[in-house]
């Protein structure tokens, strides 16, 4: 009798194990995609994060969000922001506002970065991805009078 409790304790032991094992399995998380592209009149770009395999528990990942040329809250709404990867899913999507703001202006870049404090969530590659504003402006010029006539060879300064 003695020994089929030994027995029953190992076997629970070794249950308890298993389940701590897969409780504590590695996942890696990622950017889908080093860059996305929006037109600012898009109003929003989606960017999904990726997590490497379903795991069996949740667990948050931190964003935070870099100006390059872009300016937060001027070109792009996004705050730091905690993303919870629920039991078994493998990915997040993410919507960022872009503000139309009608200036024409160059090109904008911020960066996404994914960050993780847990040792069992692993920050994968790319674990930054940029995200490129390009202006949707239009910019009309016109000439006062509308035609010019100048001689071959003569300098002409327009103003």
């Amino acid at each position: 009798e003695i020994e089929f409790i030994r027995e029953e304790v190992d076997s629970l032991k070794m249950t308890i194990s298993s389940i701590q094992e897969k409780r504590h399995t590695n996942v890696s998380v990622f950017w889908e995609m080093p860059m996305y592209t929006a037109m600012e009149s898009d109003g929003s770009v989606t960017v999904r994060l990726i997590s490497s395999k379903p795991v069996p528990f949740n667990y948050t990942v931190q964003v935070s969000a870099t100006d390059i040329s872009a300016q937060r809250l001027i070109d792009y709404v996004f705050l730091v922001m905690d993303v919870t990867f629920l039991a078994n899913e493998t990915e997040k999507k993410l919507n960022i506002t872009i503000v139309e703001d009608n200036i024409d202006e160059l090109d904008e870049i911020f960066i996404l970065t994914v960050s993780s404090d847990k040792p069992d969530v692993e920050v994968g590659n790319p674990n930054v991805t940029t995200l490129l504003i390009k202006d949707s402006d239009v910019i009309n010029v016109r000439f006062s009078p509308p035609d010019y006539s100048v001689r071959e060879g003569e300098n002409v300064s327009l103003r």
